[in-house]
């Protein structure tokens, strides 16, 4: 399942990249859950959920713009997949453009995605991934 697994996360991104938070939602499982560190944002916590989804993205809408998220890479283990990846966005304000490389561990089940978990270095990511 692991090429598989990739694929659907790379569709993913294309997904959110090309129409938004709402094109990612065909490919969340229905028992979808977003945990977010506070080793990594400012907003942490457990989003569950499509319109947890939605509040998480609704969180720092209104303080950046022009945000995009791109893979670096992916590698799968089964039905885990860890993405590195670039975070940009610019301040709704301030116009000043953030980057900020992330990793990010997808659990999918019945294909679809089921879990995203962030982490503050690859080697965390890594470990929950069972790619160490």
């Amino acid at each position: 399942m692991s090429e598989d697994a990739v694929g659907r996360v790379r569709k993913s991104f294309e997904a959110l990249a090309d129409g938004g938070v709402d094109a990612l939602l065909p490919y969340l499982h229905a028992d979808f859950e977003l945990v977010v560190s506070a080793a990594t944002a400012l907003e942490p916590g457990s989003y569950r959920g499509r319109e947890g989804l939605r509040r998480y993205f609704g969180s720092y809408g209104e303080a950046m713009g022009d945000v995009h998220y791109v893979p670096k890479r992916l590698e799968g283990n089964g039905e885990r997949v860890l993405a590195e990846l670039i975070f940009r966005a610019t301040g709704s304000d301030s116009g000043i453009e953030v980057e900020q490389r992330g990793w990010l561990v997808f659990t999918l089940r019945d294909a679809k995605i089921l879990r995203i978990e962030d982490f503050p270095d690859h080697e965390s990511a890594a470990a929950a991934a069972g790619l160490s």
